[in-house]
């Protein structure tokens, strides 16, 4: 959110699901479980506008965690 990940390659969040509102540019979004095996993929993870179609959470139940790395 707010371009945080501007010059870093990703952000680990303790997470199972994600929103992208102030996000920019779309992201790839990595959901691992809490051995940090990757569960769920989401190549193309869209920002947020105000086209409600855009309004989306992204969310896997069984992860821990979300790794946003830059698309």
């Amino acid at each position: 959110m707010f371009d945080e990940i501007k010059n870093k390659d990703g952000a680990l969040i303790y997470a199972n699901s994600i929103w992208m509102p102030f996000v920019k540019k779309p992201l790839k979004l990595l959901f691992l479980d809490e051995n940090m095996k990757l569960i769920k993929t989401v190549e193309k993870a869209v920002p947020m506008t105000l086209n409600p179609k855009t309004w989306k959470i992204y969310e896997c139940r069984d992860a821990k965690y979300c790794l946003e790395v830059k698309k």
